[in-house]
């Protein structure tokens, strides 16, 4: 990681190792042309997963708010636009509205 400047290749492996790599499907439609052009290919790394990252809620013992959160941020986390969901559509996340309703 590079500190101070912004690193494609450190951003690009950081996603790699947290949601697998790209689709081939999604870098043959030539959506990442720069992850394409950077003549970069990370070494490969281990994939830790979203349930590996979360510690938070883990520690806390409630997993099917966990589950809950975790299904969110797949949804947010995803390498194809087409298929990420909205801010909008976001707003709608059960476990959003959970963690916001009065």
């Amino acid at each position: 990681h590079v500190i101070g400047r912004y690193s494609f290749r450190s951003h690009l492996e950081e996603l790699i190792r947290l949601l697998g790599p790209p689709p081939k499907e999604l870098l043959a439609r030539g959506d990442f042309n720069a992850y394409k052009n950077c003549n970069y290919v990370p070494p490969p790394p281990k994939y830790w997963g979203l349930e590996d990252r979360e510690a938070i809620l883990c520690n806390l013992g409630d997993e099917e708010d966990r589950d809950l959160f975790l299904r969110m941020m797949r949804k947010m986390l995803e390498w194809d636009p087409e298929k990420r969901h909205t801010a909008k559509q976001l707003l709608e996340d059960e476990w959003l509205k959970k963690h916001t309703e009065a």
